[in-house]
């Protein structure tokens, strides 16, 4: 009786990019996996985004884009306040963004004067808008 040989394990090659990972693996069969990562950064102004607040937040936004963030979330659902220097803010990082092949979504505001002025200014036509971060979290993985 002839012992059973047991198939080497194989070996693992990868390629891909920062977004993509492509593993093959080379045995008795081939596979390939890919994975994709799309890196979503949500931020959340708390306090009123006007012009006294405004160019501390495209700081930070700008900041987060340059370092590789591009694909934004800017959950408004607690800022009681927005102004045209917030909106200026707002339409910079989806400048921004898109010039990165990334994207900005916007989470409603909560209160009613600050979702008035966002739907005034049709900034609800230029932005893709969502009651919640977790579902403009999700957009992103469905449109990608």
């Amino acid at each position: 009786m002839s012992a059973a040989v047991k198939p080497t394990a194989g070996d693992w090659s990868r390629t891909g990019d920062e977004h993509t990972d492509t593993y093959y693996w080379e045995a008795i069969m081939n596979i390939e996996i890919t994975e994709h990562v799309i890196r979503i950064v949500v931020i959340a102004p708390r306090d009123r985004v006007d012009s006294f607040t405004a160019p501390d937040l495209r700081e930070r936004l700008h900041a987060i884009l340059d370092d590789g963030g591009k694909n934004l979330v800017i959950d408004l659902s607690q800022t009681p306040f927005l102004d045209s220097a917030g909106m200026a803010v707002l339409v910079s990082a989806l400048k921004r963004s898109r010039q990165l092949d990334g994207d900005t979504k916007l989470v409603w505001p909560q209160q009613e004067a600050a979702r008035r002025v966002l739907h005034l200014t049709k900034f609800d036509r230029v932005f893709d808008m969502t009651d919640t971060a977790e579902a403009a979290i999700v957009r992103f993985s469905v449109l990608d």
